[in-house]
């Protein structure tokens, strides 16, 4: 009797040193999995951005050809047009100008963002890479509320048979 009751302790014990050494495998497991896809996931945004920048480059050109195209044909009815002053000619090439200088602005800025975020991405995979992302400490739980007494009901049914009593003995 002995005997199979140290069988069975034994067993268990085993069983639970394997269930813990398994269970240590799975959270190995899940941190490496958890930085693969961390890094997947910075890859597909940085294939992301560069789509989003080919996009945007595409449209300013598209923007800056119409700007250029309507600048031509402002300036080409300028020239003929007597009856506008030469300081309104004057206004309209600062004007045309004033589009040309802000819009090359505009585009440095946005090259600008956009490398700076291609790079923080690219910082982001690439410590993914080196190293599986630490799990965060467990949330210790907030302490239980404790239970309070339920309010009694008032008699208010009682005190209102008796103004009623009251009412009828007094019109009586």
């Amino acid at each position: 009797m002995l005997d199979a009751k140290a069988k069975a302790e034994s067993a268990i014990e085993s069983l639970t040193k394997y269930a813990e050494e398994l269970r240590k495998q799975i959270e190995k497991g899940m941190d490496q999995s958890l930085g693969q896809t961390q890094k997947a996931a910075t890859g597909f945004a940085i294939k992301l951005l560069k789509f989003q920048k080919k996009t945007f480059d595409g449209t300013f050109k598209v923007v800056a050809k119409v700007q250029e195209r309507s600048e031509k044909a402002v300036n080409e009815h300028l020239k003929g047009a007597s009856w506008l002053p030469d300081e309104g000619k004057q206004v309209v090439k600062e004007w045309s100008r004033a589009l040309r200088q802000g819009r090359a602005e505009f585009q440095k800025s946005v090259d600008k963002s956009y490398d700076l975020v291609g790079r923080c991405l690219e910082r982001v995979k690439k410590q993914a890479a080196k190293k599986p992302v630490e799990k965060a400490p467990a949330k210790k739980k907030a302490p239980a509320k404790k239970k309070t007494a339920a309010k009694k009901k008032t008699a208010k049914k009682k005190t209102a048979k008796k103004k009623a009593s009251a009412k009828k003995k007094a019109t009586n």
